[in-house]
């Protein structure tokens, strides 16, 4: 895991089962045991990189090789912190419509969700790392959806400056 510059302190054992409760999942362990100690962390390192399967010659910001990058930006898990819009549980209404078993811990500065994919195996405790993108929508004017990481741990192995 990489230098965290700061955070939001450390949050109760509590908070992450409330979370769990609204998704209805085990989140991973490296994550709770993460956000326990620093919700809402700022890693030094925090671009990932991805093969983007809806990829556009258009997008200026998508490098020559064809890979896409994103910033991770983690939403708080305390329900008492004041800006809503970085709450996880601000965005599970939106989640609950769209995809049930998609669980958003992060955003991007584009406006793109980072979560955690529980499709495949609801609700177990390993999913697979997905960006959901904001605008962009497949046929059934749904977020379309691109994998990111196998794993959370994955992810963060996988952070650059």
């Amino acid at each position: 895991m990489g230098e965290i510059l700061f955070d939001k302190g450390p949050i109760e054992a509590s908070d992450i089962l409330r979370v769990e409760g609204i998704f209805g999942v085990s989140l991973p362990e490296s994550y709770k045991e993460l956000v326990l100690h620093h919700d809402a962390p700022v890693f030094r390192e925090n671009i990932f990189f991805f093969e983007n399967p809806y990829w556009s010659e258009d997008w200026s910001y998508v490098l020559a090789d064809g890979k896409d990058s994103r910033d991770l930006n983690f939403l708080s898990v305390k329900p008492s912190f004041d800006n809503d819009f970085e709450k996880i549980h601000y965005h599970s209404d939106f989640f609950e419509e769209y995809e049930r078993n998609v669980v958003p811990f992060g955003i991007t500065a584009s406006g793109d969700y980072i979560c955690f994919d529980y499709r495949e195996d609801p609700p177990g405790s390993c999913p697979s790392v997905v960006l959901v993108f904001h605008d962009m929508y497949d046929g059934n004017n749904r977020n379309l959806i691109c994998r990111v990481a196998n794993s959370f741990d994955q992810l963060l192995g996988s952070l650059v400056g």
